[in-house]
């Protein structure tokens, strides 16, 4: 094995490669010639692809999440419309309505990331030997993570929450 550094591309010196090895045994073949960065990105295919399949499928957990958070969000917006127009009626303003609803929906994301982060500290072992160059319990990861989820879910509660906000009251008492 042969490794030559070079300061031009390492492919145009293959005849004089060539050359120099024949010189010292004409018996010895030279193939596969290829620059130091060949070797070094396979010798990193795996993580990289381990890498990119963790990051795919917690972009679809996301997406699971997000459409979780806003589907119980909007049932629970329309089985409370009512109690929504009753509220306009003794005068509720928008805004208090829609502070309400987000509440109630970020109240739920803030118990299941307390429980998120107690899990991370719980598996840290199982979770070490599946990391790249970071720690079980990198506390930047984990804040970023949060505040893209905190973010996601906000937006998953507001749209129901302008919805509700958005009420008229008189025709919600009267459909029932």
């Amino acid at each position: 094995m042969l490794f030559v550094r070079a300061k031009n591309d390492p492919r145009l010196l293959s005849g004089a490669l060539r050359d120099a090895v024949n010189e010292i045994d004409n018996d010895v073949p030279l193939y596969r010639l290829r620059p130091f960065s060949d070797y070094f990105s396979q010798s990193i295919a795996q993580p990289r692809l381990n890498a990119l399949l963790v990051g795919l499928f917690a972009l679809i957990a996301l997406l699971l999440a997000a459409a979780g958070i806003f589907g119980v969000m909007s049932y629970s917006v329309a089985q409370r419309t009512q109690e929504i127009g009753i509220r306009f009626a003794l005068g509720a303003q928008r805004g208090d309505v829609l502070r309400l609803i987000v509440s109630q929906g970020m109240r739920l994301v803030v118990i299941g990331v307390a429980l998120g982060f107690v899990g991370i500290f719980a598996l840290t072992r199982l979770l070490q030997s599946l990391l790249f160059g970071i720690g079980a319990t990198d506390l930047t990861t984990m804040l970023g993570v949060t505040l893209i989820l905190g973010l996601i879910a906000f937006v998953a509660c507001w749209l129901p929450a302008m919805r509700a906000s958005q009420v008229d009251s008189i025709i919600a008492l009267r459909s029932e």
